[in-house]
């Protein structure tokens, strides 16, 4: 059995990254999570991460300009987990590397098999076969 998969959780929202936190331990993550941007930048800088969750509505940088320079440094899939339900926000965000978008409020085991979804697609570079 191999290491388990890093997620850098970036969410401002205490409650939710306990809660995120807490669901992804149990499913046999190792997180690293941070309540800003900046923070969560330099996470997925330092952690190496095989996944990275991030909030948009982030106090220090908006999460689209944290996605913006978080996909630059990694390959691993990028999933949005945001309040903002427009389409323009989604759009964006895919259109900027996201690899999916998931609203809030959201249902634990939803989120969890979107992960799963994203964490077992081939990516366009990956060593891990």
């Amino acid at each position: 059995m191999g290491r388990p998969s890093v997620v850098v959780l970036i969410e401002d929202d205490a409650d939710i990254r306990n809660l995120l936190t807490g669901m992804l331990v149990q499913a046999g993550y190792l997180v690293h999570a941070a309540a800003t941007g900046s923070g969560g930048i330099d996470l997925v800088s330092d952690a190496g991460p095989d996944l990275v969750i991030l909030d948009l509505g982030l106090p220090d940088l908006d999460g689209l300009e944290v996605l913006s320079r978080i996909r630059p440094i990694t390959a691993s899939p990028i999933l949005i987990l945001s309040g903002r339900t427009g389409s323009t926000a989604q759009l964006t965000a895919l259109s900027l590397g996201a690899d999916g978008y998931v609203t809030k409020p959201f249902r634990p085991k939803d989120l969890l098999a979107r992960i799963s979804a994203v964490m077992t697609r081939p990516r366009i570079g990956d060593t891990h076969s």
